[in-house]
């Protein structure tokens, strides 16, 4: 039995070697980098550990879109919340914060483009 086992373990790859070989075939059939190139192969001898960009999903994540909504709506002039606490809060409760930050943001917008058009009414801009 156990020589049966050694024999199996010989022929078989070690898992080190099917995760490398998962991921070489990943890569290349998502076109993040082409191992079948002895050429790129050579210049990126690392590629299979490298980050790609198309793997980068942090740029694009619901936490990146909230700091910069955070930001672009000005939540700590509107609210007084930092942004550790603004982030601390429900997932629920800061949705409802930005929407109405944007609502507001947009009637402010139609204030202002109103009293534009008013003033150029009246010759003044």
């Amino acid at each position: 039995m156990v020589e049966d086992l050694a024999a199996v373990r010989k022929d078989a790859m070690s898992y080190d070697a099917v995760a490398i070989e998962l991921a070489t075939l990943y890569e290349t059939k998502y076109g993040l980098f082409n191992h079948g190139d002895p050429y790129a192969r050579r210049l990126r001898p690392l590629a299979l550990a490298a980050l790609h960009p198309k793997e980068d999903s942090s740029r694009y994540s619901p936490l990146y879109a909230r700091i910069d909504k955070y930001r672009r709506l000005k939540i700590y002039s509107s609210t007084g919340l930092s942004l550790t606490d603004f982030l601390a809060l429900p997932r629920d409760i800061v949705e409802e914060i930005l929407r109405q930050t944007e609502r507001d943001a947009a009637v402010d917008a139609n204030q202002v483009d109103k009293m534009t058009r008013d003033l150029k009414d009246f010759g003044l801009g």
